[in-house]
């Protein structure tokens, strides 16, 4: 499948920040609009600036409001995105588990999903 449009999450997390990165690569390797969605205006511009730097052109910025889980999937189907791109765990929680957010979106995703667990 060939993805035109590509949705990532932000919260500034480090397993986000890891998100965005392979975000920007999937939109790039495919020419696919890459859009940055989170509830903090200062997250979000960090994301655009790094999927920019890595090299995608079509890059929107989208601020979310309400749960994260229900405001990704709605974003998700109101760009009517093919990809929507999570870390697997937000700015809480306890490390190696599955974070809230990625596994709610996980049960009821609109489309493919990819969870990134960074690395290092």
């Amino acid at each position: 499948m060939a993805y035109r449009v590509v949705l990532v999450g932000t919260d500034g997390s480090p397993p986000a920040i890891a998100a965005v990165d392979q975000a920007a690569r999937v939109a790039l390797a495919f020419g696919a609009r890459l859009v940055v969605a989170g509830s903090d205006g200062a997250h979000v511009r960090a994301g655009v600036e790094t999927a920019e730097r890595v090299g995608v052109t079509d890059v929107r910025s989208r601020t979310l409001t309400g749960e994260p889980a229900d405001a990704l999937r709605s974003a998700a189907e109101d760009d009517r995105a093919e990809l929507l791109v999570v870390g697997a765990q937000g700015a809480t929680g306890p490390p190696h588990l599955l974070g809230h957010v990625a596994n709610a979106v996980s049960h009821r995703a609109p489309c493919d999903l990819l969870i990134v667990v960074p690395t290092g």
